[in-house]
């Protein structure tokens, strides 16, 4: 699990808080093989959990509230993940 929040691995960085704690990296996506990565990093976290095994990682509140199914407004902040989607929003919609 530790291996995991390595820096030289990029899916997780320090968050800017007040309080310690890791963050998904923005850039997290351009790392070959991301979605394994976060799928085996879930089910890791599953398995801690199920078995009550405490670790000691100390996890954004945005991490928490995507594990607990919450949204809020500010998840949506960094739109510049959105930026690789190629279309032509103007173009596309229609009022009629």
């Amino acid at each position: 699990m530790q291996e995991l929040f390595n820096e030289s691995i990029g899916l997780f960085n320090s968050a800017n808080t007040e309080q310690f704690s890791y963050r998904v990296t923005p850039d997290s996506y351009e790392i070959q093989g991301y979605e394994q990565l976060f799928y085996f990093f879930g089910k890791l976290l599953g398995k801690a959990v199920f078995d009550r095994i405490p670790l000691n990682l100390c996890l954004n509140r945005s991490i928490f509230n995507a594990l607990l199914g919450k949204v809020t407004p500010g998840d949506y902040s960094e739109l510049k993940l959105f930026k690789h989607i190629d279309i032509d929003v103007a173009n596309s919609l229609s009022f009629i």
